[in-house]
């Protein structure tokens, strides 16, 4: 393996989950009802499978060929990157004197699609 194989579609995935984000707003700011509850599950697997793809290039980096530990590094990243984005959106509407309009089931159910998004990215760099 070298080392496009994980670049290449890390970048992209994340490109195609940032023109998801750009596109599921109005010109007000506000989003659009489906965007809420559909586009924004598929940006949290989209992600979670680009934070995996980096979890995978960072075990391939430093050494690693096993399976096992493409999997591990790729929960690992996804879980991070995710717990870490959530804690932002919680955290910034009270900074930014903004609402907070989360609960707590759309919370659970965004970061376990940002894990199973690694593990995906993972079993198919294990695959490789």
């Amino acid at each position: 393996m070298n080392h496009r194989q994980f670049l290449v579609p890390m970048i992209g995935i994340a490109f195609i989950v940032l023109l998801m984000q750009a596109f599921t707003y109005t010109d007000t700011g506000e989003s659009l009802p489906l965007a809420k509850y559909f586009y924004d599950k598929f940006q949290h697997f989209g992600a979670g499978i680009s934070c995996g793809i980096l979890g995978c290039y960072i075990a391939f980096a430093s050494g690693s060929t096993t399976g096992t530990r493409f999997v591990l590094f790729a929960f690992l990243m996804s879980l991070v990157i995710g717990v870490a984005w959530e804690v932002i959106e919680h955290v910034w509407p009270s900074i930014n004197g903004g609402t907070h309009s989360y609960t707590s089931i759309d919370t659970i159910t965004d970061v376990i699609l940002d894990c199973l998004g690694g593990i995906y990215a993972g079993l198919w760099y294990c695959k490789k």
